[in-house]
């Protein structure tokens, strides 16, 4: 639910961000895997609150600890001729670090036809009493501009053609 006009809509979303910078979010893996309620419960709302809270860039670092400096490429033009009538997924080879933002332009054929945008390929929810990353971990965007920024928390590789 997006209602940035109401209070109380702006005053959960502040008190759900400061719960998450207090706490933090364990840095969940293999060797460090979510088992209490808690964690669950901040993994379940932290991919939500970072698409709502007014500065995402700012609880970042207390959402993913080691986010290295990955080499970032300026301009880079990525053409895919497709011809589907599925929904079919393809992959650029792009990879975006977690929180990583970036540009893309779409030719205008493809504007609010259904089209989407996807970021990470792990399209699985898990749903487990011991788990050894988030829950859900890909982002869908649907494709309402020619020229858009995208991000997903997590990061993941970028697969920007989803047909209708």
């Amino acid at each position: 639910m997006n209602a940035k006009e109401c209070s109380s809509y702006t005053q959960v979303v502040s008190s759900l961000t400061d719960i998450v910078m207090k706490s933090g979010l364990p840095q969940v893996c293999d060797s460090c895997p979510v088992k209490t309620p808690k964690d669950h419960l901040l993994f379940s709302v932290v991919t939500e609150i970072y698409k709502v809270c007014p500065n995402p860039d700012a609880i970042l670092p207390y959402l993913i600890k080691d986010n290295p400096l990955m080499p970032v490429v300026y301009d880079q033009t990525i053409k895919i001729d497709v011809n589907t009538a599925a929904e079919e997924w393809i992959s650029t080879g792009l990879y975006l670090s977690p929180g990583m933002k970036t540009y893309i332009a779409m030719p205008e054929e493809m504007v609010n036809k259904g089209w989407k945008i996807q970021i990470g390929c792990q399209t699985d929810r898990l749903n487990a009493t011991v788990i050894k990353r988030a829950s859900w971990v890909c982002e869908r965007i649907l494709i309402t501009a020619q020229m858009m920024q995208v991000c997903n928390l997590w990061g993941g590789a970028h697969l920007p053609v989803g047909s209708p």
